[in-house]
C-alpha cells in the first residue's frame, strides 16, 4: 500500500521536480521528530530523482551501518518501490542494489559510517548523489565537507512533525 504523504512530505518527494521551487538546489536536509516519516520521504525521493535523471549511473546509500542502510531505509522504500512498478536485483556480497524502472538501471551501494576509516570505503568511487541516512548520528566525515556543494545550493531543515500513529510496519495514512 502507497501511504498518503502530507503536505511537507510530498514537498521532500518531489523538491527536485519541474515546477518545484527549489528544483536548482543540490541537496536537501530534513530535519523533524522520531517517526515522521523523514527516512521513507527522503529514500523515495532519492530513488524516483536517481531514476528520472539518470541512467547506468552509480549511487551511495549510506548510514550507520549497511545492516542499519537495509533495516531503516530499504525495509520501507522497497515495498513502495514495488508497489510503483520498480524491479531491482540485490547483491548481498557486495553491498549493492541494480534498480529498473522505465527503462532506465542504476547501481546504489551501501555504505556503513560508524568510524573515520569508513570514508576510506567510499573514496575513489564516482558517484552521481549520494544519500546519508540519520547523518547526525555519523560522526564528521571529511568527505562530506569536501564536496562542492555551497550553502546557497543546499534546501535546508524541512521540518516533519511527529506523528503519534505512524509505527512501524503500520499501513496507515501520516498526518501533519
Amino acid at each position: 500500500m502507497i501511504p498518503c504523504f502530507s503536505e511537507k512530505q510530498r514537498v521532500v518527494l518531489r523538491w527536485w521536480s519541474n515546477g518545484s521551487p527549489h528544483r536548482d538546489k543540490d541537496a536537501i536536509i530534513c530535519d523533524g521528530a522520531v517517526r515522521s516519516g523523514k527516512t521513507l520521504c527522503l529514500g523515495l525521493s532519492f530513488v524516483l530523482w536517481a531514476m528520472a535523471r539518470f541512467h547506468r549511473q552509480q549511487f551511495a546509500l549510506c548510514g550507520k551501518t549497511t545492516e542499519a542502510v537495509r533495516r531503516n531505509l530499504l525495509a520501507s522504500v522497497l515495498p513502495v518501490l514495488e508497489e510503483l512498478g520498480f524491479s531491482w536485483e540485490e547483491k548481498v556480497s557486495r553491498n549493492y542494489f541494480k534498480f529498473r524502472f522505465g527503462g532506465r538501471e542504476n547501481t546504489f551501494y551501501l555504505f556503513g559510517g560508524k568510524d573515520e576509516s569508513s570514508a576510506s570505503l567510499i573514496q575513489g568511487i564516482t558517484l552521481a548523489g549520494v544519500l546519508l541516512d540519520e547523518a547526525a548520528l555519523m560522526r564528521e566525515h571529511r568527505f562530506v565537507y569536501e564536496n562542492t556543494f555551497t550553502p546557497d545550493k543546499f534546501y535546508k531543515y524541512v521540518r516533519i512533525p511527529y506523528d503519534p500513529d505512524a509505527e512501524p510496519g503500520a499501513k496507515v495514512p501520516w498526518q501533519q
